[in-house]
């Protein structure tokens, strides 16, 4: 099966080779097509330079991989069949002259994002006909390159033949690296090399076509496919269906996570921090071990992301009876660790053949698939308290031993620490009867999780799954690892900072020492933000993102598109917001977590705001300016000592409001303003703060307080109609002659407060005045 995984993911690989203007030498001959020549060529320069893989046999992966244009067998027939299937309906331009002035094969990927429309939205959808495509770069690093450019525009125009001789170069060089690769980590290995250099060019590799897809997700989805193809070949089962997809759900998320301790117990952020990494790593670990019980590879995972996965398989009575088993041993597991708080549920099955990857039929198998996993949800746990006399609740809960909540606690405390230190992650089998080792963690009894700072310790043995590399910086340490990208920066106390705070300790703190590298807790946190010494809570996630997904791609929706979007969502959670986070402004933030589709950071209030609304620029940016993908947003402010766990619920509260009030907003002093509102609201209160007039003279605190008054007297009128405020407008006019001497400040007054106001005007007079206070304090 490993031979057959790499072969498929790797079936293209002469693509990019072929782009390095490299002469074809008539390779249409014995391939059909000369990028499949170009595949055979890549595998044989491998071998000649003694960068062959001693796990595997390269001579059968480049038989298996060059001739899936022209297959002589039914291995490769498989491959040509996943290759189809993977490209789902090919798509002509129909504007070429729009298209980049390269020939065939040298095209740059065009962004999804700008071809996603949803009718509802608006009358007509997303309107806006402008095409966006990526630079060629590789991507190991998230930075600017991730952000697709307008067609045409000056930064996307420097491309060619050169540009792809140094990607491939480095991609050999780094494949060239894994001839020593045990066979478990191999297709990992080789996943990540492709990632880091294949998601950022097109699959496609001919002029007439959109280029939408990339060379990764086609890649790895072709793989899926064919290693799917394969096992239910190797089972020797006659079913048109050959294929199904499962999903995977972890219920109960919100409420563990925020089942906390009080602010003030040590390490209740650490821990919060820490749970979210467990529940990311329930689903991964799932996945894992599913695949491995199977005999699939990681390709096999279709998605992994914000608490869910998706995963392709054979359609094999064995394969259906192993879920059923694997459904009943996470129902017990949980049941006994978490006392039904968390669940891991799997849907039913959805059968798939092979013409439902075509066309707008895919789409329709995704809608099946989520309507099994809404049915399994509502019957979670089901394996485990129904026998065949029917529900058997109080004897499975009397069979569970209460967890010692505490130790986990613990140990998942060690795991927040270790989550911002280490370099690696390393998922093993456990082997029968043994004990975990007090540094690692258990998932079903089965698997085990383990964290290093450096590549010394990890070990290649045949129990390690999976070795995992955190948010890779293109420097090549551990050659063998996967990338695995996630957002966990915190902020520490420097040398400097420790020196100071030990030498000003109070007699309570005595037996405090502060050290350097240290993460800052909160209340040094708060104590960095300017005017009133707060922190902020940030909460923020995709709008309508169940709709992106269903209806937003309409007919050109295909397997490969839903794992482009599915991963480009997830990247920007994860990989993009941590590159942002490393900029100096952003070093005192806190991260709770980030990925899939919503995010949670916790920092300086003023920082928080200033974050918020880069946030949302980078998202705007990022998903081409669609006004049909959307960021909906809430901040909470509080105390140092204030109880983390309520403000995030808090946050919640607001962001549904945020959602409720019609979506692509920001909620912020218990208000909600749209985003464009919310930057000229910040605009007017650094205004306010800042103002003197030519005299010197600062806008008075009484006077903003009276601003805040105004603003509810508006808030009565508009609700409940209030015949005694209904002058509010005429005392702000009189109260700003009498008191704003100053032309230049009457005129920025007049702009905040037109005389024909609306609620959104006056929503953002409000969180002007209320930053301004804010500041001042």
């Amino acid at each position: 099966m490993i031979e057959f995984a790499l072969a498929a993911l790797l079936h293209d690989v002469g693509k990019v080779y072929e782009r390095t203007g490299k002469e074809s030498e008539n390779l249409e001959h014995l391939f059909k097509y000369s990028h499949a020549g170009f595949t055979s060529r890549f595998f044989e320069d491998l071998q000649h330079d003694e960068g062959h893989w001693n796990a595997v046999s390269l001579d059968r992966i480049k038989t298996l991989a060059s001739y899936h244009h022209n297959p002589s067998d039914s291995l490769q027939k498989l491959i040509m069949i996943a290759d189809r299937c993977s490209a789902g309906e090919r798509r002509e331009d129909k504007d070429i002259a729009a298209q980049s002035a390269y020939g065939k094969s040298r095209r740059r990927l065009r962004s999804l994002f700008s071809e996603i429309k949803l009718p509802k939205n608006n009358k007509e959808g997303n309107t806006k006909e402008t095409l966006w495509e990526y630079p060629l770069a590789s991507m190991a690093v998230h930075d600017e390159r991730v952000f697709p450019r307008p067609v045409g525009s000056e930064e996307t125009t420097e491309e060619g033949e050169e540009a792809y001789k140094r990607l491939y170069d480095d991609f050999y060089d780094q494949m060239r690296r894994l001839r020593d690769c045990p066979s478990p980590l191999l297709v990992d290995a080789v996943m990540g090399i492709c990632r880091s250099h294949w998601t950022l060019i097109p699959s496609s590799a001919k002029t007439v076509e959109i280029p939408d897809i990339t060379l990764y997700d086609h890649s790895v989805v072709s793989a899926a496919i064919a290693c799917a193809l394969f096992a239910h070949r190797e089972a020797n089962e006659s079913t048109d269906k050959k294929m199904i997809l499962v999903s995977g759900d972890i219920s109960g998320i919100q409420d563990f996570l925020l089942d906390l301790p009080s602010q003030t117990s040590p390490g209740t952020a650490k821990l919060l921090r820490a749970r979210s990494f467990y529940v990311t790593m329930l689903t991964r670990i799932a996945a894992v071990m599913i695949l491995d019980r199977l005999g699939l590879p990681a390709c096999n995972c279709l998605k992994d992301a914000g608490g869910q996965f998706t995963l392709l398989v054979q359609n094999t009575a064995t394969a259906r009876t192993e879920l059923t088993n694997l459904q009943r041993r996470f129902d017990q597991w949980m049941l006994q660790n978490f006392q039904g708080r968390l669940a891991l549920i799997l849907s039913e099955p959805v059968e798939i053949a092979e013409i439902d990857f075509q066309k707008d039929r895919y789409a329709q198998v995704v809608e099946r698939l989520n309507e099994q996993t809404d049915r399994a949800k509502k019957r979670k746990f089901r394996s485990a308290l129904q026998t065949d006399s029917g529900w058997n609740i109080d004897e499975a809960v009397m069979d569970t031993v209460p967890p010692d909540e505490q130790k986990l606690d613990e140990k998942l405390k060690r795991v927040g620490t270790d989550l911002t230190n280490a370099k690696y992650i390393v998922l093993s089998r456990k082997a029968d009867g043994k004990s975990v080792d007090s540094e690692c963690l258990d998932f079903f009894n089965t698997l085990t999780l383990s964290f290093h700072k450096d590549e010394q310790h990890l070990k290649n043995g045949t129990d390690v799954l999976s070795v995992l590399e955190i948010n890779p910086d293109g420097k090549a340490r551990y050659r063998f690892a996967a990338p695995y990208f996630m957002t966990r920066h915190v902020p520490r106390i420097d040398e400097e900072e420790a020196a100071e705070l030990n030498a000003n300790r109070l007699p309570e703190e005595k037996d405090e020492e502060w050290r350097a590298d240290q993460v800052r807790p909160f209340d040094k946190i708060a104590a960095l933000a300017d005017g009133v010494k707060h922190l902020a809570v940030l909460k923020a996630d995709v709008d309508r993102l169940g709709q992106i997904f269903s209806r937003g791609l309409k007919e050109t929706a295909s397997i490969s598109r839903f794992a482009v979007l599915s991963r480009l969502l997830n990247d920007f959670f994860t990989a993009v917001l941590e590159h942002r986070l490393t900029e100096p402004v952003y070093e005192n933030i806190y991260t709770e977590y980030a990925g899939g589709d919503d995010l949670l950071f916790v920092g300086p209030w003023d920082k928080i705001l200033r974050l918020a609304s880069e946030i949302h620029r980078s998202f705007t940016k990022y998903t081409c300016d669609n006004a049909d993908v959307t960021l909906s947003a809430s901040v909470v402010l509080g105390h140092a000592k204030s109880p983390i766990s309520s403000l995030v619920r808090q946050a919640e509260t607001l962001l549904d409001k945020a959602k409720s009030d019609g979506r692509n907003r920001i909620g912020i002093f218990g208000t909600t303003l749209l985003w464009e509102n919310f930057d000229g609201a910040i605009e007017d209160g650094r205004f306010l703060y800042d103002y003197k007039s030519p005299q010197g003279e600062k806008i008075s605190h009484g006077f903003l307080y009276r601003l805040l008054r105004y603003y509810q007297m508006d808030q009565r009128v508009r609700k409940d109609g209030s015949i005694r405020d209904v002058l509010w407008k005429s005392q702000l006019r009189y109260d700003m002659a009498r008191n704003c001497k100053d032309q230049a400040l009457r005129d920025r007054l007049d702009r905040m407060v037109p005389l024909t106001v609306t609620r959104d005007t006056m929503e953002r007079l409000k969180v002007a005045v209320t930053y301004a206070l804010y500041l001042g304090r």
